[in-house]
């Protein structure tokens, strides 16, 4: 499943019987997404699904939804973005992840940076990658990503178990302090923290492993 701009895509391959694909969104809305849905036989007589949804730009406001299922089976991903986040000065900054309400004892957990760079995962048990070390402090018992130093760019968080997975993805932008001059009653000259974000957002991809039912 990715999201580029202003269209998500669905994509599960391998799959018999033939399989069908649904959206929706949560919460729910009145509001109509277009999508397109192709489906086609591979050279092993298994089934390639694949669906595009047209959805609104830089939206915070939903989550996307896609369930495939054939034969009884399914799998569904939740795929939402979650506001930026601002890093300021050397204090730590938590990188929220979109949980579900229940228990994550029985999910995966995988952070990536930049939609390439593994941060975290806990499948097959490698918890913070050897890269990371230094960067990061911790994961929460809710999956949230707790950073010591802060690299300006896209978190994604995978929640994933056998029927369910819960993407979500946050961009993270520095505040960097700088002085300023100011005046003062005795007419010198002293100096004031200002701050300026900088960076911003760029198209963002999030991929993940195809769906295997």
């Amino acid at each position: 499943m990715e999201l580029v701009s202003d269209a998500v895509r669905c994509t599960s391959r391998g799959i018999y019987p033939q399989p069908t694909l649904s959206w929706s969104t949560s919460p729910l809305t009145n509001h109509t997404f277009h999508n397109s849905t192709t489906v086609n036989r591979n050279a092993e007589k298994l089934y390639d699904i694949s669906s595009i949804l047209a959805v609104l730009a830089n939206d915070t406001q939903f989550a996307y939804i896609c369930s495939v299922g054939t034969d009884g089976k399914g799998k569904t991903i939740t795929l939402r973005q979650l506001p930026p986040v601002v890093g300021h000065g050397s204090d730590d900054v938590t990188i929220p992840c979109q949980a579900p309400n229940f228990a994550l004892e029985d999910f995966s957990v995988t952070w990536r940076f930049n939609h390439k760079d593994t941060i975290h995962s806990t499948v097959p048990g490698t918890l913070v990658t050897e890269e990371w070390m230094e960067r990061v402090k911790g994961v929460s018992d809710l999956g949230a990503l707790e950073l010591r130093v802060k690299l300006e760019g896209v978190y994604i968080c995978e929640l994933s178990h056998a029927e369910d997975t819960y993407v979500s993805y946050t961009y993270l932008k520095n505040k960097i302090n700088q002085q300023e001059p100011a005046p003062t009653d005795g007419g010198s000259v002293g100096a004031i923290v200002g701050g300026t974000v900088a960076g911003a957002v760029a198209a963002v991809i999030i991929s993940i492993i195809a769906i295997a039912i």
